[in-house]
């Protein structure tokens, strides 16, 4: 684990609104730092996951997919549509809408639920990937 996954940690507990310093250090992550979030994730708080799932929206896409079709399957339903939101802007943002069968349906289950109506990322997708 590094020094920026250390930072990013201690941001997300830190409660501070001010996610510039994140989406930086979103981009610092190395690979054995996306192995360590994803490991750590089930133990952290719904506000942690919640704002990760947020960042993770900014990151360079290759690397924050993978994580984000994970986080979708969150228990806590507001970290799950987060992430939604987070991939529906990213597959937007690159022109990519392949996703597994599996991801597919949480997504547009996700994205049907009355509170994502609001989130014009998920709805533009979800319409790209004919759910609509």
């Amino acid at each position: 684990m590094s020094d920026d996954f250390s930072a990013l940690d201690a941001y997300f507990h830190s409660g501070v609104d001010a996610p510039d310093e994140a989406f930086d250090l979103i981009f610092c992550l190395d690979a054995s730092d996306r192995v360590v979030l994803g490991t750590v994730w089930s133990e952290r708080p719904v506000g942690w996951r919640r704002e990760c799932a947020y960042v993770l929206g900014h990151g360079p896409a290759r690397k924050c997919l993978p994580l984000l079709e994970r986080m979708m399957f969150d228990e806590d339903a507001d970290v799950a549509l987060e992430a939604a939101a987070s991939l529906a802007a990213q597959r937007l943002d690159t022109a990519e809408s392949a996703m597994a069968d599996d991801v597919q349906r949480r997504f547009m289950a996700l994205a049907t639920r009355p509170e994502a109506k609001g989130i014009p990322e998920v709805q533009q997708f979800l319409s790209l990937i004919g759910g609509m």
